[in-house]
């Protein structure tokens, strides 16, 4: 099944310790009730207009990112154990979404324990995969501080050095947790066992970590073939991992508070297809992103030759997809639009937003990302963020619109700031 829910699978003898399950119950009452106010329905059924393309009051969500270890630390929490603490951030972080930023985002009953997935990094599919080589880094400024990618790609003989990565379920170890989660939150929470429904694929972001930046840039111009080879490679390994993912059983739907790229959440009664058996989830079942963040400098008509092509090729298959990230947008989006079962476009904080708003029109969302700066700098002005807000919104007219608020590494301690974010927001954009 691709969705197991704890009440039909629970068995004894993986039990928390006392205090920690004390203490998540409490947290999980909260959230269950918060889970249960009627606002909730409702603002599933705002995120599903949106993804329908139906015009209304914009949806607003906001992630708080670097900023959540400013006001909510892990070393705040008060379980001890690995597994109980994380659950503790989790629901903590739900209650601390509904209380405190106020936005648009489902707070949800449901636990999730995902299927361990080995050989590739991670339970999604995103910019942790294992290719075989390891990159080389350098950082500067800290953990969140700029980072340098140097050359482990030599040449073109070198790309044989790299391997798709042979991926496996470790069915125990993922009954194990569902137990023991299940028998601390079961009674509560919907606890329920999900596969991977976060689909990214990031060909660029590997590239540079291969070649360095500034070779990756020069490769274009220089070295086509090889620009093409590595490219070629990164697109039939995405593509293997697609397929094994599909063999195993380990595709989960992501119609529901599942968010993607840089956009919303995939509420939608599009997915699943038709012909959907819930035993066997397929790839035109489920929402899928990309992006080429990393070749903002670069030409339209080069991004299209070179990578466009290849993302077209990985998306097609999937039910209804998303694309864009931090690039700026405007000059693509003719090359964009052409991505099979487009409905949402990342329109990032360096895009022009009146020319993106004419091209997207009422067609795909336009799913606006604000700079964060107006949360992020060491003053919080409310008068100037109304005043941004405000010149957006008469760019934006027609657009069918969803406002997300991201890469916010730093609040100042100041929680407020989100509260405050939110409410001009809903203020300025009341009757859009």
């Amino acid at each position: 099944m691709w969705m197991i829910p704890y009440r039909l699978a629970v068995k004894a003898g993986h039990r928390m310790e006392g205090n920690d399950r004390r203490i998540l119950k409490d947290l999980a009452r909260c959230v269950g009730e918060i889970a249960g106010l009627d606002v909730m329905r409702a603002r599933e059924g705002g995120w599903g207009r949106i993804n329908a393309l139906k015009p209304g009051m914009p949806m607003i969500a906001v992630f708080p990112e670097g900023a959540y270890e400013e006001v909510l630390p892990w070393s705040a929490l008060r379980c001890v154990g690995a597994l109980a603490r994380r659950l503790e951030w989790d629901l903590r972080s739900r209650i601390f979404q509904h209380e405190v930023i106020g936005d648009d985002r489902v707070v949800s009953a449901e636990v999730k324990v995902r299927k361990r997935v080995t050989g590739l990094g991670s339970n999604v599919i995103s910019n942790v995969i294992d290719w075989g080589v390891r990159p080389l880094e350098r950082t500067y400024g800290g953990p969140r501080g700029s980072y340098a990618t140097g050359t482990v790609i030599e040449d073109i003989t070198d790309i044989g050095r790299l391997r798709v990565p042979e991926l496996g379920y470790d069915e125990a170890a993922t009954k194990l947790e569902f137990e023991e989660v299940g028998d601390a939150l079961g009674d509560i929470l919907d606890v329920r066992i999900k596969g991977i429904d976060h689909i990214g694929f990031h060909i660029m972001y590997f590239y540079i970590h291969f070649r360095g930046y500034e070779r990756t840039l020069y490769d274009f111009h220089d070295d086509p073939d090889f620009a093409r080879a590595l490219i070629g490679f990164l697109e039939s390994g995405y593509a293997s991992i697609i397929r094994q993912i599909i063999d195993l059983n380990l595709l989960s739907l992501n119609n529901d508070g599942t968010n993607h790229g840089s956009g919303g959440f995939g509420y939608t009664d599009e997915l699943p297809k038709e012909g959907f058996d819930p035993m066997r989830v397929r790839a035109r079942d489920v929402w899928a992103t990309s992006e080429s963040q990393e070749l903002s400098p670069v030409s339209p008509e080069m991004t299209e030759e070179f990578v466009m092509g290849a993302e077209r090729r990985l998306l097609e298959g999937f039910g209804l997809t998303a694309y864009g990230c931090c690039e700026a947008m405007e000059g693509k989006l003719r090359y964009i639009t052409k991505l099979g079962n487009l409905r949402r476009i990342s329109v990032s904080p360096f895009s022009d937003f009146a020319r993106c708003a004419e091209e997207i029109g009422d067609g795909y969302v336009y799913s606006w990302k604000p700079n964060p700066s107006y949360i992020s700098s060491p003053s919080f002005d409310g008068d100037d963020i109304r005043s941004y807000f405000t010149r957006v919104k008469a760019m934006t007219k027609g657009c069918v619109l969803e406002i997300l608020s991201g890469d916010t590494h730093t609040c100042h301690g100041q929680a407020g700031r989100f509260t405050d974010w939110v409410r001009i927001c809903r203020e300025v954009f009341q009757g859009q």
